[in-house]
């Protein structure tokens, strides 16, 4: 079985090339996963910093005993605006960490194509040249050959 070497080059190119933009496509996700992880933890700290402004405001004050129901009442509010927001920046950073796991693999898929468009070129030049060898071996035979006959059939002087 003979192995067309140009052929398996062209298709560890085009391997190669889908790695690529593979690993682009994954960066590209693994870039908005990022953002909205971002956006989650920025969410979650105007929760935190509006319960403080709210007991801030309150402490600053006289504090009568509806003043302070209405305070705890939002407070609890926002306690659960912060939980919901705690769970968001928990599910965001899972997302972005198997986001960040893909990338790992298709960077490793890109590599592997690269070795391997890498030894299908050398093997490609490996036959080249093992051919051109052949070639050169064909050659001095034929050479060899008709200096040979051309010797027999000198007549002797």
């Amino acid at each position: 079985m003979t192995i067309d070497w140009k052929l398996l080059v062209q298709l560890r190119e085009r391997h190669k090339l889908a790695a690529h933009e593979a690993v682009a496509q994954e960066r590209r996700a693994a870039a908005e996963r990022e953002a909205q992880l971002m956006q989650s933890r920025s969410a979650l700290e105007e929760q935190v910093q509006a319960k403080a402004a709210l007991w801030q405001q309150a402490s600053t004050g006289s504090i009568d005993m509806g003043a302070l129901r209405q305070t705890a009442a939002w407070s609890g509010a926002l306690d659960r605006h912060i939980a919901q927001a705690r769970r968001q920046v928990s599910d965001a950073e899972h997302l972005a960490y198997v986001q960040d796991q893909r990338l790992q693999q298709r960077r490793r898929e890109l590599r592997e194509a690269c070795g391997d468009l890498t030894k299908a070129e050398q093997m490609q030049s490996r036959e080249r040249s093992a051919q051109r060898r052949l070639a050169e071996t064909r050659a001095e035979d034929v050479a060899e050959e008709h200096a040979v006959q051309r010797w027999t059939t000198r007549k002797p002087s």
